[in-house]
């Protein structure tokens, strides 16, 4: 039968198991870390170029709006001018 270590030594064994699981868990934390760093930047890159769009894209829409507004008054401006041609040539 092998002989039993004394508590003091199987506590020290012990604690420093305790300690090296630490020591990964650690270790697996600073990798999770910089992982969620890098990301983070490659996200923050993505969503600026997307705000980017997203304005261009709002100039463009708005300039859309602006054009189908002018050409609205336009067909009004010409539609009175017809309706008030025919009310001027009797009819």
């Amino acid at each position: 039968m092998p002989a039993m270590a004394p508590p003091e030594d199987a506590m020290q064994e012990r604690f420093a198991q305790i300690d090296e699981r630490f020591d990964r868990v650690n270790e697996r934390l600073v990798e999770l870390d910089r992982g969620i760093t890098e990301t983070s930047g490659a996200t923050n890159k993505r969503l600026d170029g997307i705000e980017t769009e997203v304005g261009e894209l709002r100039q463009g829409m708005k300039s859309l709006h602006e054009g189908v507004h002018r050409a609205t008054i336009g067909i009004w401006v010409a539609s009175a001018g017809v309706i008030a041609a025919i009310l001027a040539k009797g009819g």
